[in-house]
């Protein structure tokens, strides 16, 4: 099974704020082995917990849509 539905960078990001520990400790936790591992690994990790990457992911975008509309108001 192949998770498509983020890029590599997307994951990246997703596993960022996940390790910001607003997620809870599991989330944190696959969110810091994401980061050291290496590809075949990092794809296991993907498609073992895809809907903790896309919780990550959707936090992420919220963020940085948030940060925009602040950028544009100042």
């Amino acid at each position: 099974m192949s998770n498509n539905s983020l890029t590599q960078y997307e994951s990246y990001l997703s596993a960022v704020e996940l390790i910001t520990g607003s997620h809870g400790s599991f989330a944190q936790h696959i969110g810091d082995a994401f980061i050291v591992a290496d590809k075949g690994n990092s794809q296991k990790l993907l498609d073992a917990f895809p809907e903790v990457f896309m919780r990550g992911w959707h936090f992420a975008q919220v963020k940085r849509m948030r940060n925009n509309v602040e950028s544009q108001d100042a």
